[in-house]
């Protein structure tokens, strides 16, 4: 496949439902969100097609949706002002040049905008100046000892605290909002250890608490797997033993929903009889390994909280004996495949070096790690 042509209106995959696809890229600190393309990788991608613009960023007022970004002009950019290498590595590196005090912050892009129908091949082509914040250089040892990554570390907090952890219902209700996302974002303010997010960490993650005491039935893999790495990393962090009744509920859950190799699709196992006895197998179409790896790390930072349960234990050592075939063999692949060979999905080789280190396995934690 070429890269479409979104100066003539061409797109790769039609939204849907007018949301974004799964083709997209957020522009960090420019504010908007972009179509990229890409079919094994982004290395021939020279287009960024402007999906949305952020109110009360940077991109607000000067990009706007259809805009198609050509190039960068400055700080760094090329004598034509267009890409010339994977355009995501190279807006990542203006921005990372824009930010820097000598450069004032700006950002000049050259666009193709579209007048009226983006489909019928009318527009211009202008250069636009944004301005972004002005941050500190990035340290050498940086992520630390670094003000540059405490600086956008300070930014994410205020952006998550300005979005809110509550959703409000018709009667002026308030309930914590879902998801994975929110999940992590908490997870985030918990990773600072910042004194003045303790009280809002502390009423999200038991009101969360008070939801997973009791509840039962299917789940999704997905969620209930970054409930809890929330809910034992907080316990771990803070020994606010409000939240066990719900890790210790929660751990029997995923432990009961595991398949026989200790691993999961989209929700808990399926389960059937044959040969006198009873079988799981993961539902939908096979394990995933990213919630599976998530969920097994959820279920040893369970044990690392006092949960002391046989089908917990049981999974556990399935999922890593499950695991450890891949060391020396290759990547972890998406689902049930061959070992990819240089390729990481949804940060699962990252995942399991984190699962093997929390087990104590010295030899197949370093096996996925960067070379």
């Amino acid at each position: 496949m070429e890269e479409p042509d979104y100066t003539r209106g061409e797109t790769t995959v039609e939204r849907y439902q007018g949301k974004e696809n799964w083709n997209y890229s957020a522009l960090g600190p420019v504010g908007a969100i972009a179509e990229v393309w890409g079919n094994t990788g982004t290395e021939k991608t020279r287009m960024l097609r402007i999906m949305r613009v952020i109110k009360g960023t940077p991109a607000d007022g000067v990009l706007r949706e259809n805009d198609v970004v050509l190039g960068v002009v400055s700080p760094v950019g090329t004598k034509t002002g267009r890409f010339e290498m994977d355009a995501r590595k190279a807006m990542a590196a203006a921005i990372a040049g824009a930010e820097r005090k000598v450069n004032d912050g700006r950002l000049v892009l050259t666009i193709y905008r579209p007048e009226g129908d983006p489909k019928d091949g009318k527009g211009k082509t202008m250069p636009v100046t944004l301005t972004l914040p002005v941050l500190p250089d990035y340290s050498k040892t940086s992520p630390w000892a670094c003000d540059k990554t405490e600086a956008i570390i300070d930014a994410a907090c205020k952006s998550v605290l300005a979005r809110g952890l509550y959703d409000e219902k018709k009667d002026e209700t308030r309930v914590i909002k879902g998801g994975i996302p929110t999940r992590l974002e908490v997870l985030g303010l918990l990773a600072t250890g910042e004194d003045q997010y303790a009280p809002i960490i502390k009423a999200y993650v038991r009101e969360l608490a008070d939801s997973k005491k009791t509840d039962s039935g299917s789940f999704s893999s997905w969620s209930i797997s970054y409930e809890m790495l929330l809910l034992t990393e907080y316990y771990l962090a803070t020994q606010d033993e409000y939240v066990l009744p719900a890790i210790r509920h929660t751990a029997r859950r995923i432990a009961q929903g595991a398949s026989d190799v200790g691993t999961f699709s989209h929700g808990s196992a399926y389960s059937f009889t044959a040969h006198g006895r009873n079988w799981k197998y993961p539902s939908a179409y096979g394990a995933m390994n990213q919630c599976s790896i998530t969920c097994a790390m959820a279920l040893v930072l369970a044990r690392k909280c006092g949960v002391e349960d046989p089908e917990v234990d049981e999974v556990i050592q399935k999922a890593a004996y499950f695991y450890r075939w891949y060391v020396d063999k290759g990547a972890i692949p998406y689902g049930d495949h061959e070992p990819y060979m240089a390729h990481d999905n949804n940060g699962v080789n990252s995942q399991v070096a984190v699962l093997f280190d929390l087990l104590g396995d010295k030899e197949a934690t370093r096996s996925f790690l960067p070379a």
